[in-house]
C-alpha cells in the first residue's frame, strides 16, 4: 500500500516487507511476541496506545508553546513527547547516558540507550527544533543527529538504533553504505495530525522494543534482522527476474521497431551500417542498434525509478520574478527579447503546478504506460498512440522542445542519457505499435519468482522505489556478455547471442563501492586544492567550494550507476560550510547540498 508518512531508503526494509508486517503476514506478528498475554487482542493494545499517543502530542504541543524562539526544546521532547511514546512501544527502560561513548578517539554523544547496559540499541533523542540532517553551526557535536548514529553503529557491535527528535522517528541499521542514506522514517506529526491510523499500527508493529536485539548478542537473530533478511532474500528474487525482464524487453523493442512497416527509414541506416560497419548518422551497425535500445531501456528504468520515489516535480515558478527579469532584459537584443516574451507567455498561461504534475502523471508518465501495460486485454490494435506519446515524454526530458516543458514545468535532463542522439534512430521518424510497446514495458514492470513459475503464481510488481543500484549493476553486467545480430533478409531480426563481446572491449560494471572510492580520491584533492587557494577569507572559501565542478570518470561509471544515482532521493543537507563538507565527501564520498543547489555529481556531470 501507498504510505504517506513513512520512508524507507536504501532498501533497508522495502514497502513490500513493510506491507507483509503491517498484515502480520511475518513471523513475530502474534501477542506473544509482543510480550502479551496470548488471549490479548493486539490491536486492541495498538489501538489503545493509538489514543494515548494522540493525547500526550496534543499535550506536548502546549509546552512546545511556552518556548522561546532560540530553544531547542530538547527537555521538554524527551521528557513530555519521546519517552512516553516510547513507553507506548514497549521500551519499559529507556536508560540516559551520563557520558559519551568513545571508540577508536572518537565521541559519540548518544543520549539514550535502550535498556540498562552499555550493549543495549541506542535511541538518539534531539530537540523537535533540531533537524536531523544538519549539524549544529557550533560543531558540536561533530555531526549531525542520523550521521553520529550511524557512524556509531558502523564502528560498534550494535547493529540496530533509533534517532528522533520528536517529529521525524527514523530506524537504523549498521551499514557499509556511504552515498544513499539507510533507514525507515516515521512522520509522527503528519501521521497523529493526520489522523493515519493504518501507518501507527504500523510503526508499532515495526519499532516495539520486543523487535530490537535485547543486547548485541542477540543482534544477528532479533526481529528486525530477520526481516532484514528477508528483505535481502527478496531483493535477489526481483534481480533475477529484472535480469530476464530487461533482456526480453530488449528483444521485443528491437524486433518491433524493426519490423513495424513504418520503419523504412531505420532499416536503411542499418543496411548501410551492415555494409560499411560504420556507425554515423547516415548508417547504424548491429552494436550501434544495440547500444541505442539500451539506452531507450534504460531510459525507461530511470523514469520508472524515479516516478516511483516521487522525484518528478513541476517547477513553482512567479511570474512577477519572469515580469522583473523581462523588464530587466529590455536593452537586450531582439531574439532575446523574444525568447523571454515566449518564456513569460507560458509561464503566465500555465496552470498550478499540482495540476501540471497531475497532467503529466495522467498523460505522459511510464507509470501510466504499466499500468496499461498490466491490464488485460490492453493494447490489442495495432495502433501507435502510446509511441507517440512517449516521444513526446522523451522531448519533454531531452530538452529538445523548448515549448512543452515550460508548460509542464519539467526541467530537461539532457546528459548521456536524455540527450537528443542518444537514441535518436530509434526515436526519429519512427513507429512501434501498442501491442509491442506494452510487451515491452510489461517485461520490465512484472516479474516471475524462479520457483513459482511452475506453480502459475501471480506475477509480482518490481518495486522501483526500493530498487538499488546494485540491481541494475547486475543486469548491466549480465548484458555485457550478449553481442547482438541483425538480419534484414526476408523477415527482419534482432537477437542476442552469447559473444565475446566484454572481452574485447574491456566492459566490465563498476560495483558501487569501487566507484564511490573512485569518487571520494578524486574530488577530496581537489576540494583541498581549491580551498588552499581560496585562503582564509569565508566567502572565498565558500565560493571555492561552491563553484566546483568534477569531470566524469566515464571509463568508471557504468549506466547502471548513472540510471539509480541520477534517480536517488538527494542525501541529507548539511551546513554551507566549507570545512564541514570536506570532511563530509572525506568520510563518507558522496555529493553536498550548498544550501539550495546541490554540486554537481561527479558521477554524471
Amino acid at each position: 500500500m501507498p504510505y504517506t508518512s513513512i520512508v524507507t531508503e536504501g532498501g533497508l526494509l522495502p514497502t513490500d516487507i513493510l506491507d507483509a508486517i503491517a498484515s502480520a503476514e511475518l513471523d513475530g506478528q502474534r501477542p506473544e511476541d509482543f510480550g502479551l498475554e496470548r488471549t490479548r487482542n493486539l490491536s486492541d493494545r495498538i489501538s489503545a496506545a493509538w489514543q494515548v499517543a494522540r493525547s500526550q502530542w496534543i499535550l506536548f504541543q502546549s509546552y512546545l508553546a511556552d518556548l522561546a524562539p532560540g530553544e531547542t526544546g530538547t527537555t521538554e521532547t524527551r521528557e513530555q513527547w519521546v519517552i512516553p511514546l516510547l513507553h507506548l512501544l514497549g521500551y519499559q527502560r529507556i536508560s540516559r547516558n551520563r557520558s559519551a561513548y568513545v571508540i577508536q578517539g572518537r565521541t559519540y554523544a548518544i543520549s539514550h540507550r535502550a535498556g540498562e547496559g552499555d550493549n543495549t540499541p541506542p535511541v538518539h533523542i534531539e530537540g523537535i527544533r533540531t533537524s536531523l540532517d544538519v549539524r549544529p553551526p557550533s560543531g558540536r557535536p561533530r555531526l549531525s543527529p542520523h550521521a553520529l548514529v550511524q557512524e556509531y553503529l558502523n564502528s560498534t557491535e550494535q547493529l540496530w538504533g533509533i534517532v528522533t527528535n520528536g517529529e521525524q522517528l527514523r530506524l537504523l541499521r549498521d551499514s557499509s553504505r556511504f552515498t544513499r542514506p539507510t533507514y525507515v522514517e516515521f512522520d509522527v506529526r503528519a501521521i497523529l495530525e493526520g489522523e493515519k491510523f493504518n501507518e501507527f499500527v504500523l510503526l508499532y508493529r515495526l519499532l516495539h522494543r520486543s523487535r530490537l536485539p535485547v543486547n548485541t548478542d542477540e543482534a544477528a537473530s532479533c526481529l528486525l534482522e530477520q526481516y532484514h533478511q528477508r528483505a535481502i532474500e527478496s531483493g535477489g528474487r526481483v534481480r533475477d527476474g529484472l535480469r530476464d525482464g530487461v533482456e526480453l524487453a530488449l528483444k521485443l523493442l528491437g524486433n518491433g521497431l524493426l519490423q513495424h512497416p513504418a520503419n523504412t527509414g531505420l532499416r536503411s541506416l542499418l543496411t548501410r551500417g551492415l555494409e560499411t560497419g560504420v556507425d554515423s548518422d547516415v548508417s547504424l551497425t548491429a552494436l550501434g542498434y544495440y547500444q541505442q535500445i539500451l539506452r531507450f531501456v534504460y531510459r525507461l528504468l530511470f523514469l520508472m525509478v524515479a516516478e516511483d520515489r516521487g522525484l518528478i516535480a513541476a517547477e513553482r515558478q512567479r511570474e512577477k520574478s519572469d515580469d522583473s527579469d523581462s523588464d530587466s532584459d529590455s536593452n537586450s537584443d531582439s531574439n532575446s527579447a523574444g525568447n523571454s516574451t515566449n518564456a513569460r507567455q507560458s509561464a503566465s498561461s500555465r496552470p498550478p503546478a499540482d495540476r501540471r504534475l497531475a497532467i503529466y502523471r495522467e498523460h505522459y508518465s511510464v507509470s501510466r504506460l504499466r499500468r496499461l501495460a498490466e491490464t488485460s486485454g490492453a493494447g490489442r490494435r495495432s495502433c501507435t498512440d502510446l509511441w507517440n506519446g512517449l516521444m513526446i515524454t522523451f522531448r519533454l526530458f531531452e530538452g529538445s522542445d523548448e515549448v512543452a516543458p515550460s508548460r509542464l514545468g519539467l526541467a530537461p535532463l539532457d546528459g548521456d542519457l536524455f540527450g537528443g542522439s542518444s537514441c535518436a534512430a530509434l526515436t526519429t521518424n519512427t513507429r512501434l505499435t501498442n501491442a509491442e510497446l506494452l510487451s515491452t514495458i510489461r517485461a520490465l514492470s512484472l516479474y516471475h519468482e524462479k520457483e513459482s513459475r511452475k506453480a502459475g503464481q501471480t506475477l509480482r510488481r518490481v518495486n522501483y522505489a526500493a530498487l538499488d543500484v546494485e540491481e541494475l549493476g547486475s543486469v548491466y553486467e549480465s548484458l555485457l556478455d550478449y553481442r547482438p545480430l541483425v538480419q534484414l533478409d526476408g523477415q527482419p531480426r534482432f537477437e542476442l547471442v552469447r559473444g565475446t563481446e566484454r572481452k574485447t572491449t574491456g566492459s566490465y560494471y563498476t560495483r558501487p563501492e569501487l566507484v564511490q572510492e573512485l569518487l571520494k580520491s578524486a574530488l577530496v584533492p581537489v576540494l583541498e586544492e581549491r580551498l588552499k587557494a581560496a585562503g582564509p577569507n569565508p566567502k572565498a572559501r565558500e565560493d571555492a567550494i561552491r563553484h566546483q565542478r568534477a569531470a566524469r570518470p566515464h571509463e568508471a561509471i557504468t549506466p547502471a550507476n548513472m540510471v539509480i544515482q541520477k534517480a536517488e532521493r538527494p542525501p541529507r543537507r548539511v551546513p554551507l560550510d566549507p570545512e564541514a563538507q570536506l570532511a563530509e565527501v572525506n568520510r563518507q564520498g558522496v555529493e553536498v547540498h550548498t544550501e539550495d543547489r546541490l554540486t554537481d555529481h561527479i558521477a554524471h556531470r
